[in-house]
């Protein structure tokens, strides 16, 4: 398979993205529901989605 060569480097750079996890012995749940937030946004879910998908 041949790779594109008209792609520019915001396009390649958009399959990636970084979420800050902060490594506090118990972290607070407005930070995790921020960070929830974050991931659902990315991937076009719902927080109650990625919620199931993570903790249950």
């Amino acid at each position: 398979m041949k790779l594109p060569r008209d792609l520019s480097g915001a396009e390649v750079g958009n399959k990636q993205h970084n979420v800050t996890v902060p490594r506090h012995r118990d972290v607070r749940v407005g930070t995790l529901d921020g960070i929830v937030a974050d991931v659902a946004e990315f991937l076009g879910l719902s927080k109650d989605e990625v919620r199931e998908t993570l903790f249950e």
